[in-house]
Parts: C-alpha cells; structure tokens; sequence
C-alpha cells in the first residue's frame, strides 16, 4: 500500500506539470503554433514506440518472470535500443534531405530516448524509483516548455527537440544512479537472436503503440484550426488519463501477470482513472464558478474526455494479461483489428466530414476494442490450457 501511495503521489506531481504547461500553451501562444506543437508531439511519441520497438515490452516482461537475470535482460535491450535509435536517426536524416521536411529533424531525439531505462524498475517491483524517473522526466519537460515560451514568446521544433531530450537524458542518468549501473551499456553477446525474437513482437508494438499519437497525422487537414486547438486539449487530458491507466498497471505489473484470473486490480484501475476524470471535472466547475478567465476544461471537452476515458477503462489490464502469455500470436489479433479501426474509421468520418468529438470517440472506441478483444481472447485462452493440464494429470 506505502509503494502505491507514493508512486501516486511522484505521478500526479508529474502529471501536473503536465497540465500546467498544456493550460499555459492554450493561453499563451497562438493557435497556428498549438497545431504545429501537436504534430511535433506526436512525432515524438511515435519516436518513442520506434526506439522502444518491442524491446522493452520483452525485457520487462522477461525481467518480471526470472528477476535474477534483470541486469543482462537490461543491458542487452539497452544496447539493441541504442542500436535501434541510430538507425532510425540516420533514416530521419535521409527522409529530411529528401523531403525537406524539418519534422524529421526530431529524428535525433532517439538517442536519448534509448538511453532512458527507467522501465526496470517497474518490472523489479520498484514503482516508487519508477515514478520518480517519470516524474522527473515530466516535469524538467514541462518545465523547459515553459521557460522557452516565456523567454522567447514562441515555440518552434528547436525548442521542443531539446526540451524533449534533455528530460530524457535527466531520467537516464537517475536510473542508472539509482541501479549503480553504467549509463551507457554494451551487453551484445546475444544480439543477433534476440532482434529476431523480438520482431514480429516489434511490429505488434510499433503499431500498438503508435495508433494515438499518430491519429493527429490522419485527421490534422481535416480539422479547423478551432478544432486542432480544441483536439490538442482533449487529446492530452485523455492521454494523461490513459498514461494514469498504464502507470496503475506497472504498479500491479508482477501481481496482474502472475494472477490472469483476479479482476479485482481492474477494479482498482479503473477507479484510479475515474477518481482522476472527477477531479477534472471538479476543476471545470470552479472555473466556471469563479468566472476565471482561464481556456480549457470546457463542459463539453470534459463530456468528450469522459467518453473516451469510461471506453478505455473496460477490463483494463487484459490486454497486459495477453500479452503476459508470451504467444505474440495472439497479441496480433487485437492489434491488427484496432488499426483497421482507426484506418477505415477515420476514413468514413473524413468522407462525412464529422466534428472533433466524432474523431475523439473513435480514438476511445479503439481503446474499448483493444480490451474487448483481449478479454475474449485470454478467457479462451486460459481456458483451454486448463483443460490441457486436467487432460495432462488425468483429471
């Protein structure tokens, strides 16, 4: 209970300055740099699923079932990420002197994103370290956000580049301080099997990981510049909401793929979540009450947040629980079949030319399939392996 409290307690204070430099972009910098800022962020986020790459989805995995072997499982998906991060750093580099495009400048973040091991600690069963690393990497984020618009009255790519990175390399050297570990670690003797073990978890991943932050991508031309403003709000409050999810269940990481069985850490979860969605709503409501002249958490963003939120938190650890299994297999099914949401969802909403809220709802809904299938998929799943093992020990 004392690790969970203070695990929550880092997260929300990391998570705050989160809200407090979103609300002082909404206020202070003009529309025309939110949408831009969107597009650099999302690129960022799609950078990370890149030089994450299934590798560390393997290690944790791996670390939380034989946790003697964490530091070789560690070092040797460090070095595949470093690895990774060049490779993709060069392609960006290639893809700007083809394209001109100095969105593939963000390319050079990835190095730094790959130094940064601070997901150890949660498959060790040491949330607190873990959230102090993501706390500090949030905040010194958040923090350099700030300060560049304050000094500079602007944001360009430059800037979030280097903010982006710098918070990067702060929680790198916290976790390897705080694991008495070298920074920079070269553990290769099985680098040639592991890269194929892990690709087609790689692919699965990628794709898993890159849906949200890359929708903005899909749907950016055919949102106003009202709507792209509007979007960048609501998008961060439910990625917020959904990073709450995912911390919550890091914390229970050991216990909920140990237990596929035991719904109560859903329950937890998902009371964690919605406890937070009310004290955003409580926050909307004080603003309007006290007539402050603050943009955001409008009543209609909060109904739209609150959708997609209560349509994420459908059995939330299930998709965890399937891919605990270790048959990537399986992971594909719900995978593939939420990409295909979103793409042919998307198209069908362009083709209307429906609202923000529709595009929002579809993002939610995306999530809801994600667990939905997931659940069907271990329930079988587990099952038959019952019956297998009754068949197994005569029973």
């Amino acid at each position: 209970m004392k690790n969970t409290l203070y695990t929550f307690l880092f997260t929300g204070l990391g998570y705050s300055t989160t809200l407090v430099y979103t609300y002082f972009v909404l206020n202070t910098i003009p529309a025309s740099q939110i949408g831009d800022f969107n597009r650099y962020e999302s690129f960022l986020a799609i950078l990370v699923s890149l030089v994450s790459l299934g590798v560390v989805q393997d290690a944790s995995r791996n670390i939380a079932l034989t946790p003697k072997s964490w530091l070789t499982i560690h070092s040797e998906a460090q070095f595949i990420r470093l690895i990774v991060s060049v490779v993709i750093f060069l392609s960006c580099l290639i893809l700007y002197f083809i394209y001109k495009d100095n969105l593939f400048l963000l390319g050079a973040v990835g190095i730094p994103i790959a130094l940064s091991g601070e997901y150890v600690f949660y498959a060790l069963g040491r949330p607190i370290e873990g959230s102090l690393a993501s706390f500090l990497r949030t905040s010194s984020y958040s923090a350099l956000i700030i300060l560049s618009i304050y000094f500079s009255g602007e944001l360009n790519l430059t800037m979030v580049a280097l903010a982006f990175g710098i918070s990067f390399l702060f929680c790198g050297l916290f976790t390897s301080i705080r694991l008495n570990i070298s920074y920079i670690t070269f553990q290769n003797k099985l680098l040639q099997s592991s890269i194929f073990s892990i690709g087609f978890l790689a692919i699965l991943t990628l794709i898993y990981n890159s849906i949200k932050p890359s929708y903005i991508f899909f749907i950016y031309e055919n949102l106003s510049e009202p709507e792209r403003v509007y979007y960048f709000e609501a998008f961060k409050i439910f990625f917020l909401l959904f990073s709450v999810n995912r911390v919550a269940i890091q914390i229970f990481y050991k216990k909920i793929i140990q237990q596929p069985k035991n719904l109560k850490y859903d329950f937890y979860i998902t009371s964690i979540v919605m406890t937070l969605l009310a004290s955003f709503w409580m926050i909307g409501y004080t603003i309007d009450y006290l007539n402050l002249s603050i943009k955001g958490f409008s009543f209609s963003l909060l109904r739209d947040v609150s959708i997609m939120a209560v349509l994420m938190s459908f059995f939330p650890s299930s998709f965890t629980k399937l891919f605990a299994l270790k048959k990537d297999y399986l992971v594909a099914i719900p995978v593939i079949l939420g990409a295909l949401v979103v793409i042919i969802g998307t198209t069908i909403l362009n083709f209307y030319n429906m609202t923000v809220s529709h595009y929002l709802y579809l993002l939610g809904a995306t999530e809801f399939l994600f667990s939905f299938i997931s659940l069907i998929i271990l329930v079988r799943t587990l099952k038959n392996n019952s019956v297998n093992q009754n068949i197994k020990y005569g029973l």
